[in-house]
């Protein structure tokens, strides 16, 4: 068994782990009551609307362009960085329109996770462009790409929160 199968196998152990202890924490503590108003629900349609057209467009884009040149990298980073591109349209849309509801449910444990979220995405990435493997690296840029998206949002956030507060003023 080489490092790569095993390092594979131990991640996928940890992240079910993970996820099952979140869900008995959550069971435990409850659920949070959603309270999406009619202006929420148009604002998560436009949303979604804005993620799915930018992904359509920027797939397109990108296929078309690989198909009449080799795009660097390959194509797999650029179909990647198309999908948290969408992912990043999405949330920052559904952000401005105030349909969402984490940050608002419990601020602190959002940021901290978000952060956590962030180190460790940059800590594997990290790791990965410095690896011998192509492939390796790839995900090493993957992984920035994802904590560049989620730094997004996050910044998103606390702008959205700040411009909130000072309006109730």
């Amino acid at each position: 068994m080489n490092y790569y199968l095993l390092g594979m196998i131990v991640g996928v152990i940890f992240a079910l782990a993970f996820f099952i202890l979140s869900l008995f924490i959550r069971k435990k503590k409850g659920t949070y009551p959603r309270k999406y108003d009619e202006r929420q629900m148009v604002g998560r349609g436009k949303a979604f609307q804005a993620g799915f057209f930018t992904l359509l467009s920027a797939g397109a884009l990108c296929n078309i362009w690989d198909f009449a040149s080799p795009l660097p990298g390959g194509s797999f980073v650029w179909n990647i960085g198309v999908l948290l591109l969408g992912v990043a349209v999405f949330a920052v849309t559904a952000i401005h329109f105030d349909a969402y509801l984490s940050l608002n449910e419990n601020p602190q444990q959002f940021l901290a996770t978000g952060a956590c979220f962030v180190f460790a995405m940059a800590a594997i990435g990290l790791g990965n462009l410095h690896s011998d493997r192509h492939e390796g690296r790839i995900m090493g840029i993957i992984n920035f790409g994802v904590g560049i998206v989620w730094i997004i949002i996050v910044a998103a956030l606390l702008l959205h929160r700040r411009n909130s507060q000072k309006e109730d003023e």
